[in-house]
This record gives structure tokens, sequence and C-alpha cells, in this order.
């Protein structure tokens, strides 16, 4: 399993079989994949190897693909969700670096030209050791759930209302991320304020009935989270004093540039300030804080901001750039901090990152309080001493998409994420009610019985 896809049943090789490499003469590597486990050998081979003996030289080849789980920025459909499998693909993939060390270091006129296969008694075999088991219990830790509360707006769909209702309830969430998109109706750029209305209505609603649900249940209800997204309503023509601007002086017409302190206050702050009144006017339960969705879905030249961007004649240095974004983040804190008491501050990306201006970003936005990162990442605990290095104080929250709950046992799913990060999120959780399409990664596989029963099993974990 990865974050977002489950294990597929037919897989196409990246790379010739071994049937293929025999008609070439040649030999799959790792040469011993013997002591590997199942999971790891279904996504072997990592290269082909052969001995061109016309040029006397050794030729390899493989995909940067295999290489896309071993950094901050994994990749959703090839990094496992088990850290122990991660660290075994990790083994292997240095053996078979080794190997090719070994297999170049040999004279091939000795083996006449003989493909790497039988050279295995030229190449010793290390002792590779078992990967060690991480993480610690999930007990204490966060569940959130990101959600959308529309059908709150429906009177038809009270039924359906109900039964989130419930679940919530019975799934002992600690926060619900709701994905309110307050700035789009609500702030000073809004390109929807019509939507205010409705979405007073939706907010007012919801509220009550999760309180009086709360309340009946006698359940402490979960800390709500206003979700927004900052791109929401960046115009698709930026105007020129604004744009985002390369290290080769490209101008990006869409894109908004990162430091421009405006635009944060705007879209963050500000807008923020606005929801907290109507807040205060409709709902029946505070609002905890927020949640800054900063992939940005409609931009077309970026989805988030890269470390190229921002350099010019007065800022030429990472560290004064990353100075700069994490004084920028320490203003939105401030700002957020002053429009409801005890703010607490997510920012989610669909991976962790390690530019200038993400790393000043979250130095800053955790200034006084852990920020809590929300991500698509399932390795949190190796970049650690990273985070700890660079003085940012942030949890991290992997996601557990709902399609992976297919059966009561699944909810190992949920308790294995929790062992390894401070949290998870629930990917689309309003999804939970209603029918689904089996090919939407978003959606549970699993009836009305099955729901209830998986998050009472939920809650148990966090008891």
């Amino acid at each position: 399993h990865t974050t977002l896809m489950a294990p597929r049943t037919e897989q196409k090789p990246l790379l010739p079989t071994p049937s293929h490499a025999k008609i070439l003469q040649s030999s799959v590597l790792p040469l011993d994949p013997s002591s590997v486990s199942d999971n790891v050998r279904s996504l072997l081979p990592f290269g082909v190897y052969w001995y061109n003996p016309a040029c006397n030289n050794h030729i390899f080849v493989s995909s940067i693909s295999a290489l896309t789980m071993t950094g901050m920025n994994e990749n959703f459909f090839l990094h496992p969700m088990q850290p122990e499998v991660r660290e075994e693909l990790l083994a292997a993939q240095q053996y078979l670096l080794w190997e090719l060390t070994t297999i170049a270091s040999i004279d091939a006129r000795e083996t006449r030209g003989v493909p790497a296969a039988h050279l295995k008694g030229h190449v010793p075999l290390l002792a590779r050791s078992k990967p060690t088991k991480r993480g610690v219990p999930a007990a204490n830790k966060s569940i959130t759930a990101w959600m959308k509360i529309e059908i709150f707006g429906d009177d038809s769909k009270a039924d359906e209302q109900a039964e989130l209702i419930a679940h919530i309830i019975n799934g002992g969430f600690t926060h619900l991320w709701l994905e309110l998109c307050h700035n789009h109706k609500l702030g000073p750029r809004a390109q929807n304020p019509q939507g205010a209305e409705q979405l007073a209505t939706q907010v007012a609603n919801f509220t009550a009935q999760l309180h009086a649900a709360a309340e009946q249940q006698k359940a402490t209800p979960p800390a709500l989270l206003a979700g927004m997204i900052v791109d929401h309503n960046m115009p698709q023509e930026v105007p020129v004093e604004q744009q985002a601007v390369d290290v080769f002086g490209k101008h990006y017409g869409d894109l908004i540039a990162p430091l421009n302190q405006e635009f944060w206050q705007d879209e963050v702050v500000e807008s923020f300030r606005r929801l907290a009144t109507v807040w205060k006017q409709e709902a029946q339960l505070p609002l905890d804080g927020i949640v800054i969705d900063g992939e940005m879905y409609w931009r077309e030249s970026m989805s988030t901001y890269s470390g190229v961007l921002g350099f010019n004649e007065a800022t030429s240095s990472e560290l004064k750039l990353e100075n700069r974004a994490a004084s920028l983040g320490k203003s939105l804190r401030q700002g957020l901090e002053g429009c409801i008491k005890n703010c607490q501050i997510g920012l989610y990306l669909p991976n962790l990152q390690s530019n200038w201006f993400y790393t000043g970003l979250y130095r800053g936005l955790g200034a006084t309080d852990p920020l809590m990162l929300f991500t698509f990442n399932s390795e949190f605990e190796e970049y650690k001493p990273w985070f700890k290095a660079k003085g940012i104080n942030a949890t991290h929250h992997t996601v557990v998409m709902l399609s992976k709950l297919r059966a009561q046992q699944d909810v190992r799913f949920i308790s294995d994420a929790l062992k390894n990060n401070d949290g998870v999120w629930l990917n689309r959780f309003s999804k939970f009610v209603g029918t689904f399409d089996e090919g939407d990664v978003e959606a549970p596989r699993l009836d009305a019985q099955e729901k209830s029963e998986v998050m009472e099993l939920q809650r148990k974990l966090t008891d």
C-alpha cells in the first residue's frame, strides 16, 4: 500500500523481466533477491545489466522512478506506507549499487563477457539486517477528518447529515478540518461573495447538530478548524508588479510572488477574521483554528512555490529569503491569534517541502505553538532531526484514504499510521455517507454496519 494506491494484482514491469534478460544475454539486478520479502520482490528488478565485449564496457539501465521514495517529496504511487517496507526497499537499492560497483571492478575479459548472473561467485553476499520496527502506541495522538459541510445547507439530506454526525461522534475524532473556503466567500479578494449567506447557514446547521449529538452522547466534540485554499482568489493574470519571478528572470503570469505580504494578510488573516465574526453569530460550537491549504490547484505554472523564486539584487541568498518567509509566517500567526484565542494552525501541502519559502514559513507559523502539518508523506521520523536543526516547531499528520477501508480489520491502516506520525487525517470524510463509485479513491468500501464498527475501533485507538 502507498498513501494513495492499494497494491495492484497485475503489474507491468518497469524493466525487462528475467526472460527478456536471458534473450539479451544480460542479467536483472539485484543478483540475489532471495533475502527480500515478497512485497519488495514484487517490485524487482531495479535494473538490467549486460557486458558489451565489443567495447569492453558494462551497461546498466534503470528507471528514475525506482528512487522516488527516498526523499521528502514522496511518490504517491510508489512510496510504501509501512516504514519497514520502505527501509527494506532502500536496503535493496543500496545492495544493488554495491553489486554494480563490485561487478564493474571485475575484469570481464577474464570471464569472457558472460552475463552478470554467472558472476555470483565473484560477488560475495553482504549480510543484510532486517528492518527495525519503529513507532510508538497511538494513544494521545490526533485523528482529523478533512470534510465538506455542504450537505448541511440542503434540507433534503437530513438523513445523510444525521449519519455523518453520528460517525463523527462515534469515531472519536480530535479535529475536524472543514473545507469552508471562507476566503473565497468572505475575504477582501472574494470571488464568490454570494456564497457567504449559504456558508453561514451550513455552519449554523452543522454546529447545532454536532453540539446536540455530543451532549446526548456525553462526548467531547472535536476541535473545529476552518479550511481555506491559498490560490482560490488568485487571478489567472497577476498584475506585473505582483508576479512571481525566478532566479533566471522569468515572470509567472498566473502566480503571485511568495513573499507578497498584502496577499497573505488578505487571504489568510483578514478572511479568517471575517469568518470568526460570522461564526460567533451563527455557530453553537467554538471555532478552534485554521488549516491553510497551500496546494495551488488552479495555477498552470506550479502547484507549490518553487525554491528558484524570489531571488533579486536585494535578496540574493537563500538564508535571507528563508528569514523573510519566517517573518511572514510569524506575522500570519500573530494575526490569526488576534482573531480567536488559542488559535490552532495547520498547513496542508501534498508533500513535506524543504526549500527556503516553506522552511521559513514552517518556522514562522510554529513560532509559539506547534504547527500542524498535513501531507501525503508516510515518512516523518527520518526528517525530525532536519526539522529540529531548522528550529521548526511542528507535528506531522499523514493521510489515510477512505478507499483503504474495505473491512473492519482495515482500521490497522489508521493504527499503523498513528504509530509513526503525530496524527492522521482521513481524506474527504464527508464521503463516509452515501453511495460510492468503485474507482473513487476518496470513498470507503464498507456497508453501513462496517462503517459503524470501523469508527468504534478508531475511537479506541486514542482512548
